[in-house]
């Protein structure tokens, strides 16, 4: 059967792609719509080139396009689920790859997509609890400061009030000062942690890691916590075309 037009520009994109060449990969995926808009295997193929570029709204409106397509075409869940784990839109990434569950009960790349989602709202809760904690831990450290100052000075008044000041110091301390100096103690082994992606066409698909750590910005002052993606992982963003 002899290749139509779109196919051509289709296994064109697919080269360009393989190659690392997002950009030139979408124009032939363009010109693959231009002349066959109803095939949903250019839109999840272009999805990939978005993704890959790190442009996640693009992505997630070529994924919607892909099953408006056809709604029974399995990656363009995984494809929508991915972009909305991309834009940290955790309920709606759940969703989309439930909805993919339902047409495939057994795609790996949606059921993965679900355990990816849980650690990634995992992390931002983490990451949402500390710096809370941070501020806190700031915050009790200055007041307490000035409590032992006042104590050492002898200005705080007769015995019984001194007795009630230091009583509230050691609430502070134990409460805002020790946890904060705790937690970060016990997140000093970096975290390793990153979406995965099916492999049902390709071998070639590699998953973004992430590492997790701790740094007091400015030094000596809050400690805040980062993810950040290695580069080699970044730019290998889910190779799986069709």
């Amino acid at each position: 059967m002899a290749e139509t037009g779109a196919d051509e520009y289709k296994r064109k994109g697919n080269e360009a792609f393989k190659n690392g060449d997002w950009d030139e990969a979408i124009k032939q995926y363009n010109k693959a719509i231009s002349l066959d808009p109803n095939q949903a295997a250019f839109y999840s193929n272009r999805a990939a080139c978005w993704s890959s570029k790190g442009n996640h709204e693009s992505a997630l409106a070529d994924s919607k396009k892909c099953l408006e397509a056809d709604p029974a075409f399995i990656k363009g869940y995984s494809r929508k689920g991915k972009a909305l784990f991309d834009l940290q839109r955790w309920d709606e990434a759940e969703e989309a790859y439930k909805e993919g569950l339902k047409v495939d009960p057994s795609n790996q790349g949606c059921t993965s997509g679900l355990a990816d989602v849980k650690a990634g709202r995992a992390r931002a809760s983490r990451a949402s609890s500390s710096g809370s904690s941070g501020f806190m831990g700031n915050f009790g450290r200055g007041f307490l400061d000035k409590i032992l100052g006042k104590l050492k000075q002898g200005g705080m008044g007769g015995r019984m009030q001194m007795y009630m000041v230091a009583f509230a110091a050691y609430y502070v301390y134990k409460n805002f000062v020790a946890p904060t100096t705790q937690g970060v103690d016990q997140a000093s082994s970096p975290e390793q942690a990153g979406p995965e992606y099916d492999d049902e066409e390709t071998a070639a698909t590699v998953p973004l890691t992430l590492s997790q750590g701790f740094v007091q910005v400015p030094p000596g002052g809050t400690w805040t916590g980062f993810l950040e993606a290695s580069a080699e992982a970044a730019a290998k963003v889910d190779t799986a075309l069709v």
